[in-house]
């Protein structure tokens, strides 16, 4: 029984191939499509390209907001024991604070404007690799198709 199914599903495969014919171009498209080496190469460019992001955004403001609240009243004193004379307050010990900054690096000794120098030279030359690897890719399938 297992036999006979096996044959028979063999048989169609054999009987019943695809017929669909690719062009050079659709060979071409689907092998680098599906090659790793690309796919490995477009992450690393990618991650190069990120790493110019980065150093570039260290060289803008940077804006931050803090705000805090403090609330300390324990036994709600109505009398604050400055000097020789009481003085009567209403709920002393309520705190707030806000503070709101922003800091601009002037001038960090070169580091920054150098460090995303080399990031934008790094993501260069991953960018020509990529090429390279794209233009190899090309070059084996045409080597395949041609065989």
């Amino acid at each position: 029984m297992k036999r006979s199914i096996i044959i028979s599903l063999l048989l169609v495969a054999v009987i019943l191939p695809q017929n669909k014919k690719l062009t050079l171009e659709e060979c071409l498209q689907t092998g680098l499509q599906n090659s790793r080496q690309i796919k490995i190469s477009e992450s690393v460019l990618r991650s190069s390209d990120e790493k110019v992001s980065e150093f570039t955004s260290q060289m803008l403001p940077k804006l931050s907001l803090s705000a805090g609240y403090t609330y300390m009243n324990l036994n709600n004193p109505t009398e604050l024991g400055i000097g020789p004379a009481p003085i009567k307050v209403l709920n002393p010990f309520y705190a707030y604070g806000m503070q709101l900054s922003v800091q601009q690096p002037i001038f960090t000794g070169f580091q920054l404007s150098s460090s995303r120098s080399a990031a934008k030279n790094t993501y260069e030359a991953i960018s020509f690799e990529h090429q390279k690897n794209i233009n190899k890719g090309n070059q084996n399938s045409i080597l395949i198709v041609l065989l």
